[in-house]
């Protein structure tokens, strides 16, 4: 598909897909099946119309920006309800989606008419289940490269690998539902949490509880990212404050601390831990500890 429209109420599956530009809209859902492989290239945006695509194989966007747009003909005008079938991308167990664009804001963006109003239906803009997403991408500079939701959520029950700066732009977990995988951030690269409300869970075991790890950082930069499950990264990398809040509710006891090896900054937002935490280094330069 280089240009024009594939409009399906089918569901297809489709084992080799070349997706340089265009739409792929209609009811039924897009399968790529294991071991089949998207290509998304050329500085282009590809449009994800009101459709489902379940990666069951391996997704490369090499360029352009892959944009799940949201639209209902007859919800234009006040009083405005949900759209129906809103896209969402769901990587399903196996699945890959592997994100190296360069020079792109927001490689992957969601909008849904009306979404700021908050009636944007089943609108889940990428759903990681127990599957990878290898974050390549970079924008102009040292710039973050986002995933910008606009009121949509992003859920990962897998691992999200943090190879360059990326930051979850007005993005939140679905309701009633929190991350049950990792996200591991590499060194000198960072994480940022941009708006949207994110929690991390306290599974019963390691593979259903949500963590940070890695050697690079992570800010929250506005919103709220709340760690229920564990945050390595503390011992291993740096975290930043820098307006929004951060809660620490791991279960962390003063006998076994979260303990921060490098500088923990906060310039304004808050910190509010129920765990203790251990600072050996802190520098306070505006916000709250609670």
């Amino acid at each position: 598909i280089s240009s024009g429209a594939l409009n399906a109420t089918d569901s297809i599956s489709v084992p080799s897909l070349s997706w340089s530009g265009g739409t792929i809209t209609g009811s039924g859902t897009l399968i790529t099946p294991s071991g089949g492989t998207a290509q998304l290239f050329g500085n282009t945006t590809k449009y994800l119309q009101n459709k489902t695509w379940q990666n069951q194989g391996t997704i490369n966007l090499t360029d352009g920006q892959l944009y799940l747009y949201g639209y209902d003909p007859a919800n234009t005008t006040s009083p405005y309800t949900p759209t129906q079938n809103a896209p969402q991308l769901q990587n399903l167990a196996g699945g890959v989606i592997t994100v190296s664009t360069r020079n792109q804001s927001s490689p992957i963006y969601g909008y849904s008419y009306n979404s700021y109003y908050g009636v944007i239906g089943n609108a889940r803009l990428i759903n990681n289940q127990g599957a990878t997403i290898n974050w390549n991408a970079t924008n102009y500079g040292t710039d973050y490269a986002s995933i910008n939701g606009g009121n949509f959520t992003f859920d990962n029950a897998g691992i999200v690998n943090i190879n360059n700066n990326l930051r979850l732009n007005n993005i939140s977990n679905a309701t009633d539902t929190s991350d049950t995988g990792s996200y591991n951030i590499a060194t000198a690269k960072t994480f940022s949490v941009y708006g949207g409300n994110r929690t991390l869970a306290a599974g019963l075991t390691p593979d259903t509880t949500g963590t940070i790890t890695g050697a690079g950082a992570l800010s929250i930069d506005s919103g709220s990212l709340t760690v229920n499950g564990t945050l390595g990264l503390a011992a291993t990398g740096t975290v930043a404050i820098n307006g929004g809040t951060l809660n620490l509710n791991t279960g962390a006891g003063a006998a076994s601390p979260i303990a921060f090896a490098n500088t923990l900054s906060i310039s304004s937002g808050a910190l509010n831990a129920t765990d203790s935490i251990s600072v050996p280094s802190l520098s306070w330069s505006g916000g709250t500890i609670t």
